[in-house]
C-alpha cells in the first residue's frame, strides 16, 4: 500500500474520500461550531454531513462513521472520534481512528483516501508524533488503495485544508484563506477562542479580538474571586 505525506489542502485532494477529525459526537454539532477541518468542511461542503452525524449518535472513541460529502467533490466523508469528552487525544485514539477509517474505506471499496493529522489540533497531540503514529498504522493497514496524510502549513491558520481554487473564485488573494468577517480585508481562518469558534480574521482585527477575549476572561475571574470572598464572609 502506498502512503504519501503531503503538505497542502485536505479539501483539494483528488481522492475518493477524506477523513474529518471529529469527536465522540455526543454534544450536538450545532452547539460546537465546527473548527479546523470540520469548519472547512462546513464552510465549503455545507451542513448535510453534520446533520447526518447528528442522526448517527455517539461514536466510540477511535471509531469511524461515514456520511455523504455534501457539496464537496468526494464520494463520502469518514468522521473519526479522535478525541475524548475532555477534547484530548491519545496514542490509542489516534491509532484506532486511523485503523478504523481505513477499514471503513476498504469496506466501501474506495481506492484513495486523504487524512488530516488526527488529534493534533484541539486534541493536543504534537504534529510530528501524530504523523508517526498515523504512518505506522496506515502502513500496517489492510487497505489496498492510496493513502494520503495531509499536513497543513505551520502559519497558525487553516490554509492547508481549504481549496485554493475556491478561494480564488471568491476573490481571496493568494497567501490568504479568506476575507475578514469583521472588516473584509484578506485574512486567515483562525480559532477565535470564543463563539464563533472559527472565522476569518485579518491581523489587525485578530489582535483586537484576542485582547478583548483575555480582558473578558480577566473580568470573569475577578468576579469569581469577589464572589468567593463574599461567600467565605457569609459562611
Amino acid at each position: 500500500m502506498k502512503v504519501e505525506i503531503i503538505e497542502g489542502n485536505l479539501l483539494g485532494q483528488k481522492v475518493d474520500c477524506i477523513v474529518n477529525a471529529w469527536n465522540r459526537n455526543i454534544i450536538p454539532w450545532w452547539l460546537l461550531l465546527p473548527q479546523g477541518v470540520s469548519g472547512a468542511i462546513k464552510k465549503q461542503g455545507g451542513y448535510q454531513p453534520f446533520r447526518e452525524l447528528g442522526r448517527i449518535g455517539p461514536i466510540p472513541l477511535g471509531g469511524a462513521v461515514l456520511t455523504k460529502p455534501g457539496k464537496l467533490p468526494f464520494k463520502a466523508i469518514i468522521h473519526v472520534a479522535g478525541i475524548n469528552m475532555l477534547w484530548r487525544s491519545s496514542e490509542e485514539s489516534i491509532r484506532a481512528s486511523t485503523r478504523n477509517a481505513l477499514a471503513l474505506a476498504e469496506q466501501h471499496g474506495f481506492r484513495s483516501i486523504a487524512l488530516p493529522l488526527i488529534g493534533a489540533g484541539t486534541g493536543g497531540g504534537k504534529p510530528e508524533h501524530v504523523l508517526q503514529i498515523m504512518t505506522e498504522e496506515a502502513s500496517a493497514s489492510d487497505f489496498t488503495g492510496e493513502v494520503r496524510i495531509v499536513v497543513r502549513n505551520t502559519r497558525g491558520c487553516y490554509c492547508g485544508v481549504l481549496d485554493p481554487r475556491v478561494l480564488e473564485q471568491n476573490g481571496v488573494p493568494k497567501g490568504y484563506c479568506g476575507l475578514c468577517d469583521e472588516c473584509g480585508k484578506p485574512g486567515h481562518l483562525r480559532h477565535g477562542f470564543s463563539v464563533p469558534a472559527t472565522q476569518v480574521w485579518c491581523d489587525a482585527c485578530w489582535k483586537v479580538h484576542v485582547g478583548w477575549v483575555f480582558k473578558r476572561y480577566a473580568i470573569a475571574i475577578a468576579l469569581i474571586v469577589v464572589f468567593l470572598i463574599w461567600l467565605l464572609d457569609v459562611l
